[in-house]
């Protein structure tokens, strides 16, 4: 009788072979040894196969060979759940909870197809997650937790593709912003150290040595500022030796600090150079012989530009970024009589209340002893201002009967350098 690899019942050979025909159903209660081939074709559609009254192990008309009782298409009992000393199993489908280990010495760790595969590696210290498509190896999870693009992967890159309706208008509520349109998000989540960052890294090596290699860290540094929810955005750089500097810095409101030289090859075009000019004195009226102590106040706005703040009837003007400012002022009008030659009046410039840079950088205009005339006061200066420091302008009245209003006048505060 030959072998029936390729399916349907065996024709046994009677004339040349010793046969014994069983005909009817029969029952072994003790052990039956089998010391050549069995052939068994059993007819009907389930064959099943048990141990100590319980089924383990059922084989479809279709040639499935189910173990367990999770694959749907049988019912086999629960607790049996392994298969030992086997060489390869292939599945065809699977079902359930993959336990325990695989030896590597009889299979690999890897899911494959081709020369794609994904695998796990582990031979003590060094386990890692490793994924190859079409022979090269593309991504790995190392030890360290670190995701690395490896170098065989020249073509390798992050890319996220999204298809997202929402519109940037330039101002919005994070809130507002929705997870699809974010590709990639960095975070720190210390909710109690001031001065936290969440930064991205970009190395550069040199000589073979990846010791001491070249960085450029950009990212978000809370400033550390009160309580407030905000972040600046940052460049730091690293120059020679292993210290790493700050090198730019943009402020959440809109202030950029840069720390060396600026060198500008190309054009450099300013469209909202910091700029005020007022004009029209109107809170200026007769204020006797006493020193008058209140800012000037101006009707009339001729330019406000790149972030300068006007408050207080327009009498305080506030910088938005540190540098030196052109102030110009100029007043006049009045109708005024003086005791003797040395009283007057100086108009002069204050920095967040106080005189700047000092009362006696501003003239005193005195007439001598002629009456009923008019004053006419201007300067002009260069100061070194840091953001949101205001100024106003000022009268100081020394002797001198001031009894007629003032209406002519201008402010002018304009970003130098």
């Amino acid at each position: 009788m030959t072998d029936f690899k390729g399916g349907g019942v065996p024709t046994p050979d009677s004339e040349n072979e010793d046969i014994n025909f069983i005909s009817q159903k029969t029952e072994f209660y003790d052990d039956v040894f089998v010391y050549g081939k069995l052939y068994a074709e059993f007819g009907g559609d389930v064959q099943t196969f048990s141990t100590a009254g319980v089924e383990r192990i059922r084989i479809t008309k279709e040639g499935d060979v189910a173990i367990g009782s999770n694959n749907p298409n049988v019912t086999v009992d629960d607790s049996n759940t392994s298969i030992l000393s086997v060489g390869i199993v292939t599945a065809r489908e699977y079902y359930g909870v993959f336990k325990g280990s695989i030896d590597p010495a009889v299979a690999n760790d890897k899911i494959s197809e081709g020369n794609s595969e994904a695998e796990v590696i582990d031979t003590g210290s060094d386990g890692h997650f490793k994924v190859t498509t079409e022979g090269v190896e593309r991504f790995r999870i190392q030890a360290n937790g670190k995701v690395l693009i490896p170098s065989t992967n020249t073509d390798g890159n992050f890319v996220r593709d999204t298809v997202d309706t929402y519109q940037w208008d330039g101002t919005d509520t994070n809130a507002n912003i929705p997870d699809s349109s974010i590709g990639l998000q960095i975070r720190n989540n210390d909710q109690t150290t001031h001065k936290t960052a969440a930064l991205a890294e970009f190395r550069t090596y040199r000589n073979s040595s990846t010791a001491n290699p070249g960085v450029v860290y950009i990212g978000a540094v809370d400033p550390g500022d009160g309580n407030a929810h905000r972040s600046d955005f940052i460049v730091a750089l690293k120059s020679g030796n292993t210290t790493v500097n700050e090198r730019l810095r943009i402020k959440y409101d809109g202030q950029v600090d840069i720390s060396g030289d600026v060198s500008i090859s190309g054009n450099l075009t300013v469209t909202a150079q910091p700029c005020v000019q007022l004009h029209t004195v109107s809170n200026i009226g007769t204020f006797g012989s006493g020193i008058n102590n209140t800012p000037v106040r101006f009707s009339g706005v001729h330019i406000n530009q790149g972030g300068m703040t006007l408050s207080n009837g327009n009498s305080r003007v506030q910088v938005p970024v540190s540098g030196i400012y052109l102030v110009t002022a100029m007043a006049s009008g009045g109708n005024y009589t003086t005791a003797d030659a040395g009283d007057g009046v100086r108009f002069k410039l204050m920095r967040n209340g106080n005189d700047y840079p000092d009362v006696n950088a501003y003239p005193f205009n005195t007439l001598g002893s002629t009456n009923d005339q008019e004053f006419f006061w201007s300067f002009s200066i260069l100061v070194d201002l840091t953001a949101s420091d205001y100024l106003e302008l000022q009268f100081e009245n020394i002797s001198t009967n001031f009894g007629g209003s003032i209406i002519r006048g201008q402010f002018g505060v304009h970003l130098v350098s």
